[in-house]
């Protein structure tokens, strides 16, 4: 088995848990169909298409950056009205949620091959790509690499030793965290089966936390 590993990192990123509601928050962290997505964007699927092949495979996050959460309150008007002319009534205000200055590392555990083809996409995408929501386009590089270790020992490693992030010598408080699928801890319902307009539809998982505090550099005490 192998790892394929990806670098999200960039001056906002937005990944949605409540995209229904008028609000639309960021989670914490990248969500399994924000990344299903971006890889799905790459090969240049439909929003109809099958997306079991990709939500079945193992998948983890490791954070090196937490960031800081930000919101952007935006102005629409209901219906298919004209925004200028518009009166108070017809007018709503609603807020969306950033995640900003983060970095996340993302694996995704398969085999080899399957590995080496989804790194191949995401670095010739069909379609544009971005970080949860247009807007946050996604930084370079976001295919780290793939490595042949378990899961949980790749993404420790990858926010360990980061060779892009040259801000912080010692990360923050809440850098170091894993999330990863098990039989236990919380459920996350972002698992997609399908992304389709007309009956978009997530199925849950099981999420554990490990991890957490400081981390310090290669070297620090």
């Amino acid at each position: 088995m192998a790892v394929l590993l990806l670098r999200l990192a960039g001056p906002m990123q937005s990944w949605g848990i409540r995209s229904k509601l008028k609000d639309r928050e960021s989670g914490e962290y990248p969500s399994k169909s924000g990344v299903i997505g971006l890889i799905a964007a790459a090969q240049g699927r439909s929003r109809a298409d099958d997306l079991s092949d990709l939500a079945s495979l193992p998948f983890g996050v490791g954070i090196r950056r937490p960031g800081i959460f930000r919101r952007d309150t935006q102005t629409a008007v209901k219906g298919k009205l004209e925004y200028k002319g518009a009166n108070d009534n017809e007018r709503y205000f609603f807020w969306k949620g950033y995640i900003e200055d983060a970095i996340f590392f993302c694996g995704i555990d398969c085999d080899k091959d399957l590995a080496e083809k989804l790194s191949w996409d995401l670095q010739h995408p069909a379609y544009p790509l971005y970080l949860g929501r247009r807007g946050c386009p996604v930084t370079q590089p976001l295919v780290v690499g793939i490595v042949e270790k378990p899961l949980e020992e790749a993404l420790t490693q990858a926010i360990q030793d980061d060779p892009y992030d040259h801000n912080v010598r010692k990360l923050p408080f809440g850098a170091g965290v894993l999330l990863l699928e098990s039989d236990k801890g919380m459920m996350v319902r972002d698992v997609p089966v399908s992304f389709s307009f007309e009956s978009r539809e997530y199925a849950g998982r099981m999420v554990e936390r490990k991890g957490g505090g400081d981390v310090s550099q290669p070297g620090e005490s």
